[in-house]
């Protein structure tokens, strides 16, 4: 019993790390398409978003995935790399 039931958690495990993982991809393109309906003004689709990203959420929270709380850093970073890049590109 031993080396079956340990062989199964790992397994579980592996394949509930790669759900979040998927999800988690899912939820990174709902939130580019947010910032664009956003940026549209279009209320409507926005709305649709903001329901299918709370969704995940909870989805993700019944897996027990927690929020990095340094998502404001990464965020900050992520767009001074991008700034970087389209600076390089300008003075190609």
């Amino acid at each position: 019993m031993g080396p079956d039931s340990e062989a199964a958690k790992s397994a579980s495990e592996k394949r509930r790390k790669k759900e979040i993982q998927k999800a988690l991809v899912v939820m990174k393109k709902l939130e580019k398409q947010l910032a664009e309906a956003e940026k549209e003004e279009n209320e409507k689709t926005v709305k649709k978003l903001k329901k299918k990203i709370g969704k995940i959420m909870k989805y993700l929270a019944k897996r027990g995935w927690k929020p990095p709380e340094e998502k404001d850093d990464k965020e900050g970073k992520t767009e001074a790399k991008e700034e970087k890049e389209e600076k390089k590109e300008k003075d190609s």
